[in-house]
């Protein structure tokens, strides 16, 4: 037998989340959003570039990597397969080992 106090504990806190729950949360719009002037927001999402294998020299800045795939982030780079049943189908039977820039 649950005791008398421990049963309006319980059920104090069902109706205090029931209460909580019930309270309509306003959702701004991302657009209303506003950052202080003095802070700066960088976009990471462009120019991204992509080479299966290995780019001997790929690590330096003066690299030039032109010749290689543009993608758009976010980006899975098996996608591009070639697809194999005889991989594993966890991960979509595409290749996902290798060396990648």
């Amino acid at each position: 037998m649950i005791p008398a106090s421990t049963r309006r504990l319980g059920i104090v806190a069902l109706l205090a989340f029931v209460f909580c729950a019930a309270i309509p949360v306003k959702k701004q719009p991302a657009s209303a959003v506003r950052l202080p002037i003095t802070a700066r927001c960088i976009s990471f999402n462009e120019h991204w570039r992509l080479y299966k294998g290995e780019a001997t020299g790929a690590e330096k800045p003066t690299f030039d990597d032109s010749q290689w795939a543009e993608i758009r982030l976010p980006h899975d780079w098996a996608i591009e397969g070639p697809f194999d049943p005889k991989l594993d189908p966890q991960t979509g039977a595409l290749p996902i080992p290798g060396m990648g820039w």
